[in-house]
């Protein structure tokens, strides 16, 4: 009943009130949105995650015995909002763009042997400002993702140096988090080549040259080309970044919220 009676600017609200007595009349109001009026669509439309939010809220209060206060269940709730349809638009735009390039080819990520990781590593740059977005996916056989993280890069001057750049502090990742036995994948065919037969490939001398220092202290780690359809997860992370502006780096266990269907339904087809 306090989520109601929270005093948010421009939120809506019933006409009349909330309920006192009655819980399901408050979720009707909720669950259908002719009811809530001209308000905002970024607000009314938060109401589903708000309510999945205040469940989580009271299975932690009973179980951990601690909860959010309500401001905070509706700020997280607009997040999970605005990430959910972020990945929704970056979807659509993703399948326009792979049929006019006509690049589609029906591949799926493929898991790794067993004992063994894949990390998929995503890269894009934009040639307007020279920014470089990259995504990072770690996954086990299942196709569990263990860890994700994003990177935003500036001055780069081609995707040769993004594709560097980026293939870098994912290594430099692997290395910091102690990973070992892990198949990085990715759409770098020139980097990768670059990588196994560095004579073939002269002018990536230095790029090779500082990959390996950063393998220094490593074990296990092999480099595979894949397709884009294969990779897919990581490139939305990492376009994250330059078509989206979202320049905050991190990295954070498990996979985004945002490309939870994603995520899971690629492993149901292992």
């Amino acid at each position: 009943m306090q989520m109601f009676q929270l005093k948010t600017p421009n939120r809506p609200r019933l006409r009349k009130g909330f309920h006192e007595f009655s819980v399901h009349a408050n979720l009707n109001f909720l669950l259908n949105p002719k009811s809530y009026g001209n308000g905002p669509l970024r607000l009314w439309r938060s109401w589903p995650w708000i309510v999945w939010n205040l469940w989580k809220r009271r299975n932690e209060l009973l179980f951990r015995g601690r909860g959010f206060s309500l401001e905070e269940v509706v700020k997280k709730a607009e997040n999970e909002t605005e990430e959910w349809l972020l990945a929704q638009i970056m979807e659509k735009e993703w399948s326009v763009s792979e049929k006019v390039n006509k690049a589609v080819d029906g591949s799926k990520w493929t898991p790794p042997p067993s004992g063994w990781l894949c990390c998929n590593v995503g890269v894009d740059w934009s040639k307007r400002d020279g920014r470089g977005g990259g995504g990072l996916v770690l996954r086990n056989e299942r196709g569990v993702v263990i860890l994700h993280s994003r990177r935003a890069f500036s001055g780069l001057f081609n995707k040769d140096e993004a594709n560097f750049e980026i293939l870098k502090w994912v290594v430099e990742s692997m290395r910091s988090h102690r990973i070992s036995n892990v198949i990085i994948s990715g759409d770098l065919e020139a980097m990768f080549g670059a990588i196994s037969r560095p004579d073939a490939w002269p002018s990536f001398l230095f790029y090779v040259g500082e990959i390996e220092r950063e393998l220094v202290g490593t074990s296990g780690i092999i480099f595979q080309k894949v397709s884009r359809e294969e990779n897919r997860g990581a490139m939305l992370i990492a376009q994250s970044v330059t078509r989206k502006g979202l320049t905050q780096s991190y990295v954070s266990s498990g996979h985004p919220n945002w490309l939870y269907e994603f995520f899971v339904n690629e492993s149901r087809h292992i």
